[in-house]
């Protein structure tokens, strides 16, 4: 829930975490603006939240596991969580889906896990037309 989510977060964290956590937001938005792979692994490391809370995701380290495994750039955990989500090559999307939802089961935990496609363009700002 997302109750607990927050109850097992720290009241105070460490300065080198938020550090830590600023330069990987900082390389995965270069490396998703670039396409760089190595960027975009480097980027969905997190010491702020996740470390607190894997444990509540039943089966969710051996979610994550299995995607690495398979090929993900990084997995990490949505919101509060017990979504899961994981970076990859479209061509890798099936199987590393797969590996997810399998490594679920394995954890006796039902799931699915969908394929979305990154937006590619950002916002924009249209003028109005009149008449």
């Amino acid at each position: 829930s997302t109750n607990e989510a927050r109850r097992v977060m720290p009241k105070n964290i460490p300065i080198e975490d938020a550090v830590m956590n600023l330069g990987a937001l900082t390389l995965l938005l270069k490396g998703l603006r670039t396409g760089d792979e190595a960027l975009i692994s480097d980027g969905m490391h997190d010491r702020l939240h996740e470390p607190y809370r894997w444990g509540l995701i039943k089966g969710g380290l051996e979610v994550k596991t299995a995607a690495m495994n398979v090929g993900a750039f990084g997995c990490a955990i949505s919101g509060a969580g017990p979504s899961i989500l994981a970076l990859c090559k479209e061509e890798q999307s099936k199987r590393i889906s797969y590996a997810m939802v399998k490594a679920w089961e394995m954890a006796g935990v039902a799931s699915r896990a969908p394929i979305l496609n990154l937006q590619t363009k950002g916002s924009e700002c249209v003028p109005e037309t009149s008449g």
